[in-house]
């Protein structure tokens, strides 16, 4: 039993077979709510706290008492409950992270940042205070300005800011670098970035086939990148395969190529209606609709030390 039903445990009634601080399973077992619905195995022998059961959990449903509170961030499972003095401990707790503000450890508020004009009259944003202005589609990226990892790392930082680019919109990353914009589908300039460096990008639709967009990347090209790498013309060969797979779609296919069956290889995470690159399974950024990556993660966030 974890410390806070200790603590209380003198005070407890029995609701229903169980004391207060302690969820029913359908089997009439007792266990701590604190011990269901935290991405592992169930509690429950009868397994009724599965997956399904924490997904759809009534998120407005009262908790046993106001030492508690429910996780209950949209696309969460709203079943898992918390000790309300493990909200802002700077320690990951709701697999949702909803029980840190802002969602990741020691991270650098919204507040921080401010517009301002770059040095060639485009809109910027920067750290309040400091005088790295930069257009928000040249943050945290491999090769400019915003470096922070704290602040590049903070998904509620960017979330109202737009991805642009001189007079061009992306789109944003929503894994472990949030702060970083990408412009998958443009041929205007050659500075922005197409892929996400965190991966969040390669989540690819489940029956369907990799787009063929050899002429959007004709530009950069030519006679076709195989030519061009072949030719040891290293910039415009690397230029040329991320224009034509920005997002690694071909990578989730069991017999890579143009037009492949994506999400065919089985190194790919599966969810109900998309799969996932490899690297994206248990990294605390749900990518699933429902969930299911960061389903059974505990070892693997104590192991990157996420929690």
């Amino acid at each position: 039993m974890r410390s806070i039903g200790l603590l209380l445990l003198l005070s407890g009634s029995v609701r229903g077979g169980c004391k207060w601080y302690q969820h029913t399973c359908n089997s009439g077992q007792c266990v701590d709510v604190l011990d269901i619905c935290q991405g592992g195995d169930p509690a429950c022998n009868d397994k009724s706290d599965s997956l399904q059961y924490c997904k759809t959990a009534d998120r407005n449903s009262p908790v046993p008492d106001s030492w508690y509170i429910r996780c209950n961030k949209t696309g969460g499972l709203p079943g898992q409950i918390v000790g309300t003095s493990q909200i802002t401990d700077d320690k990951y707790q709701c697999i949702d992270r909803s029980d840190e503000d802002p969602y990741t450890v020691k991270e650098e508020r919204t507040d921080q940042m401010e517009n301002c004009t770059d040095e060639y009259g485009s809109p910027g944003v920067r750290v309040a205070g400091t005088d790295n202005c930069a257009q928000s589609g040249n943050w945290c990226t491999d090769w400019s300005a915003g470096l922070n990892p704290s602040l590049c790392h903070n998904r509620t930082a960017w979330q109202d800011i737009p991805c642009t680019w001189f007079d061009i919109t992306g789109t944003r990353c929503t894994g472990g670098k949030s702060g970083q914009c990408i412009f998958p589908d443009q041929t205007k300039y050659d500075g922005p970035d197409r892929t996400c460096s965190d991966m969040s990008d390669q989540v690819h639709d489940q029956n369907s086939t990799c787009s063929d967009r050899s002429g959007l990347c004709a530009k950069y090209c030519g006679g076709g990148c195989e030519d061009g790498c072949g030719d040891g013309w290293q910039a415009d060969g690397v230029k040329c395969q991320s224009c034509l797979d920005p997002h690694n779609c071909t990578g989730s296919c069991s017999k890579p190529g143009p037009s492949c069956q994506a999400c065919s290889n089985t190194e790919y995470f599966q969810c109900s209606d998309t799969c996932l690159h490899p690297g994206l399974r248990c990294d605390g950024h749900p990518q699933c609709s429902q969930g299911e990556d960061e389903e059974d993660c505990e070892d693997d966030y104590k192991e990157k030390k996420i929690v």
